[in-house]
Parts: C-alpha cells; structure tokens; sequence
C-alpha cells in the first residue's frame, strides 16, 4: 500500500517533506533514544516460511538476506508513516487495526479452558436455552379415508378389539409414509407429521394401552404410546461442546467489554453535538413562539 501511495505525486511531497523533518530531528536526539529494528530468529523464520509457502522451497542465503532487507526498508517506511499519522484518515487502515484488536482480545478470552463448575454454572442460568423438549415415543395402526367395505370409524373399532386381543399391530392396517413405529417425537414433530389436533390428542393417552381411533389429515390411527420423556434440564456431558462454545462466545463479550471500559479511562472522549436540520429548527421556533 505505502509503495502505491508513493506513486501520488502529493503524497511523495508530504512523505518527503516529513522525513527530511524527521532526518533533522533525529540528528539532534541522542543516540540513546533512536529506535531499533530488531530482525529476531522468529522475523527470520517468518520470511522463510512464507518464501517456502509460495514457491515450494527453501529461499537461498542471498534470497534470504533481500528478504530480511527488504522487511528492514517496509518496517523503517511503515514506523515513520505512524509518525506522521498517514494511518489516520485511512478508513481501510482503521478498520484493519480495528480487526487485529479485536483478534487480539479473541485470543485473551480463549487462553483457558472453562471449568466443569463454570460449565454446570452456565447451564443452570440458561436453562430454557439447554432445556429438551417433552417427546412421545408411540406405534400406530393407520386406517385412511375412503376404503373400500365398512366405514373406517367400524373397521377402527374392531382392530382395536384385536390389538387389545394380542394382534400383531404390523399386520394390520394401511401402509403409512411416517412408518408404524416413532421413536422420541416432539410436539412440534407430531404436529407437522399428523395434525396439531392428533399431537393434543396423544397428552392425554395412557402409556402401554392402545386406543383410539384419532383422526389425522389423513385418516384414523390406533395408538399405543410406548414411552414419555418429560424433557428438562440435559445432563452436562450431553451438551459440554456447545456449553463449551457458548463459555467462549460470553468470554470474548466480557473481555472486550472490560477492555474498551479500560481504554474509555485512558481517553477522553469528546462528541459534537449533532446540528438541528433545517425543518426542526422551524419547528423548535414555532413551539418555542407558541408558548
């Protein structure tokens, strides 16, 4: 980016005044303040790697020694742009120095593991987040409408009689496209799969004990509901990697939240007020003449 902008004749002219200034400044400071460069064993490794990544191998000694002088001359124009606030104004830079904060402050929130007590902590206070759903468990026998000998109500009530009897309840009936047996069904599901008035109708059946017939919107149904799961808070282990998840999501609200209330005390933050738009000033005059 710097060496496009140094293509901007204007620019070139700001740039180049400020380091002459900043060459005249640094030959009246003492030698002790001058900043280093440092070029440490990881900058080193860094240049390798990406050369390697790029080109499939390792960069040559003289390969190498351009790449650390050529990351001198960026890191020496990229200082002295800092200092001469080319950074401010650029809403392409501010918003990237934006994303490595908060990147930054991603990784605090992620620097430990939650505990299983933070965890178990975090489940009691979300419970209705966590908390399953009631479901039924059932095996139907399924009359449709429009079949051919006795009225389906007729024909309902004697399987009914064989079910009760011991009839194998596989061998009776019309295919259904749900299948004969349904395992751990929500309400919801019942609903969407039968009829909302077929789920209602299935709370008040006793568990172990066919009966019916119920009406669905696609015919008659004998039940017999197998099981009931009341539903309720789940056991910690069942959900530990979205708890987990969830820890670090409230972990990265919380440590951003006490990063920027620590930077709000090292700065002070002043805003303009916002300028009354024409009409509104019409308006303000008019209230304030009618009062």
């Amino acid at each position: 980016m710097l060496r496009r902008l140094l293509r901007e004749p204007l620019v070139h002219f700001v740039l180049l005044g400020g380091l002459v200034f900043a060459v005249d400044r640094a030959r009246h400071r003492p030698e002790p303040e001058l900043r280093a460069v440092r070029v440490d064993t990881a900058v080193r490794d860094g240049l390798r790697e990406e050369f390697a990544r790029r080109n499939g191998r390792d960069p040559t000694a003289t390969e190498l020694r351009g790449m650390v002088e050529g990351y001198v001359e960026d890191e020496l124009l990229y200082r002295e742009a800092l200092t001469l606030g080319l950074d401010r104004g650029d809403p392409i830079v501010r918003r990237r120095l934006v994303q490595k904060m908060e990147l930054t402050l991603q990784g605090v929130a992620a620097a430990r593991e939650p505990t299983d007590a933070e965890l178990a902590a975090l489940l009691r206070e979300e419970a209705g987040r966590w908390e399953r759903p009631p479901s039924t468990s059932l095996t139907q026998v399924f009359l449709r409408d429009g079949r051919i000998g006795e009225p389906p109500e007729a024909a309902a009530h004697a399987l009914l009689r064989a079910l009760e009897g011991g009839a194998d309840p596989r061998a009776l009936g019309d295919p259904f496209v749900a299948g004969a047996t349904l395992a751990a069904q929500r309400d919801d599901a019942l609903a969407a799969t039968f009829s909302p008035g077929f789920a209602a109708a299935l709370r008040d059946l006793p568990a172990g004990r066919w009966a019916g017939p119920i009406r669905s919107r696609y015919g008659l149904h004998l039940v017999r509901v197998d099981a009931r799961e009341g539903g309720g808070p789940p056991e910690l282990a069942t959900v530990r990697d979205a708890l987990r998840a969830r820890w670090f999501e409230q972990a990265q609200v919380r440590v951003r939240r006490e990063a920027i209330g620590a930077l709000r005390g090292r700065y002070r933050v002043e805003v303009a007020p916002t300028p009354a738009r024409p009409a509104e000033t019409r308006v303000a005059a008019v209230r304030e003449a009618i009062q």
